[in-house]
């Protein structure tokens, strides 16, 4: 990831609460977030579906990282990491 740059977490793609914890989408090869969400899950949905989208080796430029509520950043996944954790699906009521 290039530079930790703050997300905007008013901007569109923001899910999370100011000053809470949350995990960023990022888009390795061009550097931007591709949104900020308050749970795992919600992350790898939205991984989960650009991946489905793009096929498998668009997981190679993204990456997930996760900013504690002190503002420490923690790298989550990326590449063959990240398709292992999104080729888990959620069991929701529905599935």
């Amino acid at each position: 990831m290039r530079g930790q740059r703050q997300p905007d977490l008013g901007g569109p793609a923001a899910t999370v609460r100011a000053n809470s914890p949350y995990y960023s989408l990022w888009d390795i090869d061009g550097g931007n977030s591709l949104g900020t969400y308050e749970t795992k899950e919600e992350v790898l949905d939205v991984a989960r579906a650009l991946i489905e989208a793009n096929g498998p080796g668009f997981a190679d430029l993204l990456d997930i990282a996760r900013e504690d509520a002190e503002g420490y950043w923690e790298h989550v996944a990326t590449g063959e990491a990240l398709r292992a954790l999104t080729g888990k699906r959620r069991l929701t009521g529905s599935d």
